[in-house]
């Protein structure tokens, strides 16, 4: 099953795997929207959050965490996976 590549035969590492189709996403997103402006993006008008800031934040942080220590704690994977 390795197709006479020696390499093959430890397995594919799973952090090859996940690095490989983020890489693959952020690729495709570059080549579509090379130079256009997406109207979502926000521009930096100021170094500290406000509170309103902070209170749209914690959704995302709790989703991050949520999402990414499942992928920490995979052994091997360390933390290169949720990053």
């Amino acid at each position: 099953y390795t197709g006479g590549i020696p390499e093959m035969l430890d397995g594919i590492e799973i952090v090859l795997v996940a690095v490989g189709l983020f890489a693959v996403a952020e690729v495709l997103y570059a080549v579509l929207y090379e130079g256009k402006v997406v109207e979502g993006q926000n521009k930096l008008s100021r170094v500290h959050m406000s509170k309103r800031d902070w209170k749209r934040s914690i959704p995302a942080w709790l989703r991050g965490t949520a999402i990414g220590t499942p992928f920490g704690c995979i052994p091997a994977g360390g933390t290169e996976i949720p990053t």
